[in-house]
């Protein structure tokens, strides 16, 4: 065999960094159950991501932010990818040079009461009237008018540990609470797995869908992504990961 073609065959053998299961760094918030779980890196949107980003050859690593270490890691090209959250958003400066991937889930906030209360709740503004605990950084995730309604509240609160939340209902320490129903049913479960039950509650339906989009730094790896998540879904793949982190 002449040295050419030993050169071939070993390129032919060789993978490339895709086939190898090439890294991406892919920055994301805060631990919040069922969707993140920072303990092990699972949960409803790591998996969704990974299994699509997976299906061309590629692993994750996800890294952990703070709000104000986002722009710093995207500066230094530390990051691949950035998952936009209410805790984790760029600068309008580095928007540019991201590439936005399409909508791969959507968080649905409530306003969520004890049903025994029968607290009526019709628009955000009915809002200003009740003890509020929500969810870190709502007041700037929610809108104008939820600000101008919590800013009236005689009690508002926004908690980094969303359990704690469902706990401010439990104790009497809130007439309402803000959050993703998904999340609130998860640490709702958990609670009552140590004895803590929560009576019915009402979810009210104040509040838009909030849709989840990863943004890339890699225009070609945004297209893969794209096609693995389409892939995802006409699999049924998509569904059972829905299914199986669902409290």
């Amino acid at each position: 065999m002449t040295p050419i073609t030993l050169l071939a065959l070993l390129l032919l053998i060789v993978p490339t960094p895709t086939e190898a299961g090439e890294r991406l760094a892919v920055g994301i918030g805060a631990s919040v159950p069922p969707y993140v779980d920072a303990r092990n890196d699972t949960g409803i949107e790591l998996e969704i991501i990974s299994h699509s980003l997976a299906i061309h050859g590629y692993e994750i690593e996800p890294i952990y932010l703070a709000g104000t270490g986002t722009d710093n890691n995207l500066r230094l090209g530390r990051l691949d990818a950035l998952v936009t959250n209410s805790q984790i958003t760029p600068r309008a400066s580095d928007i540019p040079k991201l590439f936005a991937a399409n909508e791969h889930i959507q968080y649905q906030n409530y306003a969520i009461t004890l049903a025994r209360k029968a607290i009526k709740l019709h628009s955000v503004k009915d809002l200003a009237h009740h003890r509020v605990v929500a969810f870190y950084n709502a007041r700037q995730a929610l809108g104008e008018d939820y600000r101008a309604a919590v800013d009236q509240s005689p009690l508002y609160r926004e908690l980094p540990l969303q359990r704690n939340q469902v706990l401010a209902l439990v104790r009497n320490l809130a007439d309402v609470v803000i959050a993703d129903q998904k999340i609130f049913s998860h640490f709702r479960q958990q609670l009552t797995q140590e004895g803590i039950e929560l009576p019915e509650v009402t979810f009210h339906p104040l509040f838009p869908v909030s849709p989840r989009r990863v943004l890339f730094t890699d225009a070609k790896v945004r297209e893969q992504f794209d096609r693995g998540l389409e892939q995802l879904r006409n699999s049924g793949k998509y569904q059972q990961i829905l299914n199986r982190n669902s409290p």
